[in-house]
């Protein structure tokens, strides 16, 4: 295992040009923070916000899986809906931890605007999948919502159709 770095391997900070380490998140000295920040917060919020989703997905599909009413077709199309986001999830939660881990070539610290953009194109998969993820839930959630009564299965499609809405709305902007 390797220890710290040594100094010759410090960069100088952009901000006030004392040693940092390259892939420091903010100087201790003066407090400057690189270009990438704005990434890294969406990444961060991408992986807890899947991790719990897909927490709740999972034990949505374990309880679905130990009731009578697995053998249920509205109920198996509703798991198909739930397993579906639930590997997009999966899927997500990977892909925004590799990304924001990855390595700049010099540094996280020194890391520039455009550093930044070529990140944040590589972070629209990610938002476009766990869109699709939110969408196959609210499906499967609508379908469920048949199950229980016709009611219950108009409300959640309208909720669903008002979501797709606002996703719509987001994406033009």
């Amino acid at each position: 295992m390797r220890n710290a770095p040594l100094r010759s391997e410090c960069v100088n900070c952009p901000g006030c040009n004392g040693q940092v380490y390259p892939n420091a998140r903010e100087c201790p000295r003066c407090g400057y923070q690189p270009a990438t920040n704005r990434s890294d917060e969406l990444l961060g919020s991408l992986v807890m916000v899947s991790s719990i989703l897909l927490g709740f997905g999972l034990a949505a599909l374990v309880q679905v899986a130990s009731d009578e009413t697995r053998n249920d077709s509205l109920v198996q199309v509703a798991t198909g809906f739930w397993t579906a986001a639930s590997v997009l999830l999966a899927g997500v939660l990977i892909g925004a931890e590799v990304l924001r881990r990855a390595d700049y070539h010099r540094g996280r610290l020194m890391a520039t605007v455009e550093d930044d953009d070529r990140l944040w194109a590589r972070c629209e998969w990610l938002l476009w999948a766990f869109a699709v993820s939110l969408v196959a839930t609210a499906a499967g959630v609508a379908v469920l919502g048949f199950f229980f009564s016709n009611v219950h299965g108009v409300i959640a499609c309208a909720l669903a159709v008002l979501m797709l809405g606002v996703l719509a709305h987001m994406a033009r902007r």
